[in-house]
């Protein structure tokens, strides 16, 4: 490590000592995570003068404090904006940015504000001037400005060829989601969010990971279509008790998004090594751990039969926490030549003179 950095800290141990009557007070502030990893490997003396079990926690404000953060922070800055405003704001951006990480609580709903207040200006800017001085209201347009596959969720299925039968499974979601909303009801209490994506190599795995994040955005139980993409390697330090740490950090940068795991079957190790094991127990672990259960997607991603092998001889709990398992079967010459002929569109390349058709050269590929 830094060794300047060190001396601060070695500093900072010989001049605490803790005892009772002492003329001074340290703060040691910061994340929870990192000040416990601080606390633990800075110093050994560190966590006898500041013990965690004593620690002051921080939690994120609920909805009803994040509520009442806005509206004085509207009235602040000399704006208005309607209760039932406010309460949809909370709702729909404040309440699912929480589940992400690092959640700026305070600091997100000034944020928030903040541009709110440079889309009103945009918005009034046609006006003369004294009738936009008199225009202080903020509207729900202000703050929340939606994506295109947000306001229509048809638009997730655009583009996607030679998958029907994934297409009717994503329709199916937005099915069960509707019809929960209908009833009241937490549509993630109906649905599937740990799942197996088992098929050849380009038959579409990633791309429809991606097109899973949007439409869990589009229909309100994630705050964000992001996947984060990592390997089975990623997840082993390569020593043991190092990996479930591991493991739990990937799952963090995961919250509130898809977690796609290329290359899962790789989880399996034949030969035994068991920080491979590790990981696979801690992933079963926090699956169903109340922080992470619901607040994000899992997708295990790989070829079929590697796939089944991962899930029914690693570890008993994997396989009944893997809600759905998706077969992506190998491109039809037809679909195969649509998506040669986009490609080629895109890159703006025509067909050779005579071509009518890419589907005979792809009966070649595909035989």
């Amino acid at each position: 490590g830094d060794p300047y950095k060190t001396a601060v800290i070695d500093t900072l141990v010989s001049r605490v000592t803790g005892d009772v009557g002492a003329d001074r007070c340290v703060l040691l502030l910061g994340y929870r995570k990192e000040m416990e990893r601080f606390l633990r490997k800075g110093n050994p003396g560190l966590a006898r003068r500041f013990q965690l079990e004593n620690a002051f926690v921080f939690e994120d404000y609920d909805d009803q404090a994040l509520l009442r953060i806005l509206m004085r922070n509207v009235a602040r800055r000399g704006k208005e904006v309607a209760f039932d405003t406010a309460k949809q704001v909370v709702r729909r951006d404040l309440a699912k940015a929480r589940m992400r990480p690092n959640f700026g609580n305070a600091g997100a709903v000034d944020n928030c504000v903040s541009s709110a207040v440079v889309r009103a200006e945009a918005r009034l800017e046609a006006l003369p001037a004294a009738e936009r001085a008199t225009q202080g209201e903020l509207l729900l347009a202000d703050f929340l400005v939606e994506k295109p596959h947000v306001r229509d969720p048809s638009l997730v299925f655009e583009g996607l060829i030679g998958c029907e039968a994934i297409r009717t499974r994503l329709a199916e979601y937005q099915a069960v989601c509707a019809a929960a909303k209908r009833a009241g009801r937490d549509p993630i209490d109906d649905l599937a969010l740990v799942f197996c994506f088992q098929g050849s190599p380009g038959t579409g795995k990633t791309t429809v990971a991606r097109r899973m994040g949007m439409l869990f955005e589009a229909l309100g139980v994630l705050p964000s279509a992001e996947v984060v993409q990592v390997s089975a390697s990623d997840f082993s330090t390569g020593f043991v008790g190092q990996t479930a740490a591991r493991t739990r950090d990937i799952f963090d940068s995961a919250r509130g998004a898809v977690l796609f795991i290329d290359e899962a079957y790789r989880l399996y190790d034949p030969l035994g090594r068991s920080y491979m094991q590790e990981a696979v127990d801690e992933i079963v672990n926090l699956l169903t751990e109340e922080q992470y259960r619901g607040k994000l997607v899992v997708i295990f991603a790989g070829y079929a039969g590697q796939m089944s092998r991962l899930l029914d001889e690693v570890n008993p709990g994997l396989k009944s926490r893997v809600s759905d398992v998706i077969d992506f079967p190998d491109f039809a010459p037809a679909a195969a030549a649509t998506m040669a002929a986009q490609q080629l569109g895109e890159k703006r390349l025509q067909l050779p003179a005579g071509a009518e058709s890419l589907e005979p050269w792809m009966r070649r590929l595909v035989a």
